[in-house]
């Protein structure tokens, strides 16, 4: 925030800045009780920085352990960034033999998937499946006890073509993680059978388009633990969820199932680490930038999707292809990535974990 006498704005943090901040962080999580917490700050091409904490309550006895930046945690929502850099890259290519852009209709780009609600199969576009503009209600429905999945992923085209309506399309943020499962199943589906080499599943699209290219190659659609997930490299750990009664007792939680073909993959069913999570939105922000080194190549001629043009209001705090803005003008920011324009601040992008 800019100083209200001066004007100005802050100079942008230092390292020294940053360690200040340790005991702050340490107390909070000590007042919280949580098991773990790494976090990680990057400007530009600068060298990144981590403040780790202890992990693994339910062994208070023993030599605790440190989450590190390579600690491998459950991302939920987190994943909403590389699904949506995948249909960004998916328009790119696309857009040199077709029309289609952001704002077309998903009806046109999967023809099975047909909404008994008439605005919703006209209305929706593929953007508002990535910004929680659809107009769908919540509907948690679809999640069960110990993170399971209620609806088997073969029903899928079933169960969205019975959604309504919770209110008309384009009239703002309404939170809902359908959409982003539902950008994940076009994408699937428009990689079948091209050749015989083609990537199949947003799986699959992930990790070879991608995950490989962007030298990202710990972060995974799988549970880690799981027995047949990739291996990982030996110095990664992974981190288990615990959930503290009132008793003081720590329970451990089962992985969430999500991920790989779960039906909310696309939503929030990746694990990854601090540490490429880090690389991984600076190298979505040269994207956006447009510069040459950029891994994905994000077209947005009209620029509306990438620039601060939707104000943020109440709720959630409005995001968009997975990225939050909170360092421009307005209530709460604007969606997006920051200008070139605008001062360097110590911004968290993304608020949900």
């Amino acid at each position: 925030m800019a100083d209200s006498q001066t004007g100005r704005f802050p100079e942008p943090h230092t390292r020294q800045d940053l360690e200040a901040l340790g005991p702050t962080f340490q107390k909070s999580m000590d007042i919280a009780g949580t098991g773990g917490l790494v976090v990680g700050v990057q400007r530009d091409d600068e060298e990144p920085w981590y403040w780790c904490s202890d992990i693994d309550p339910s062994q208070p006895d023993k030599h605790q352990q440190r989450c590190r930046e390579y600690t491998m945690f459950p991302i939920f929502s987190l994943t909403k960034l590389f699904t949506s850099m995948c249909v960004a890259r998916w328009l790119a290519k696309v857009s040199d033999h077709t029309d289609m852009t952001w704002d077309t209709c998903v009806e046109d780009v999967e023809p099975k998937v047909n909404f008994r609600d008439g605005s919703l199969r006209r209305r929706v576009k593929i953007i508002d499946l990535l910004s929680h503009n659809t107009g769908m209600a919540k509907l948690g429905c679809y999640r069960g006890g110990s993170t399971g999945m209620l609806i088997d992923e073969k029903d899928y085209v079933a169960f969205i073509n019975d959604q309504a309506a919770y209110r008309p399309t384009d009239t703002g943020f309404y939170y809902n993680n359908l959409g982003y499962k539902h950008a994940g199943h076009i994408l699937g589906r428009n990689n079948q059978g091209r050749n015989s080499h083609c990537l199949s599943g947003w799986s699959n699209i992930l990790k070879r388009g991608y995950l490989l290219p962007w030298r990202i190659y710990d972060t995974s659609t799988e549970y880690p633990g799981f027995e047949g997930a990739q291996a990982f490299e030996e110095n990664h750990d992974i981190a288990d969820g615990y959930h503290m009664l009132d008793t003081g007792e720590a329970v451990k939680l089962e992985a969430p199932s999500a991920g790989e073909t779960g039906f909310t993959h696309a939503s929030g069913g990746m694990y990854s680490c601090a540490e490429e999570l880090l690389g991984a939105y600076m190298k979505v922000e040269r994207a956006i930038q447009g510069r040459d080194d950029a891994p994905v190549e994000i077209k947005d001629p009209a620029k509306k999707v990438l620039t601060p043009q939707t104000p943020i209001g109440d709720g959630y705090g409005e995001y968009c292809l997975g990225l939050v803005k909170a360092n421009l003008p307005g209530r709460m920011g604007y969606i997006g990535l920051k200008t070139v324009a605008s001062p360097s601040l110590l911004v968290i992008y993304y608020p949900a974990l």
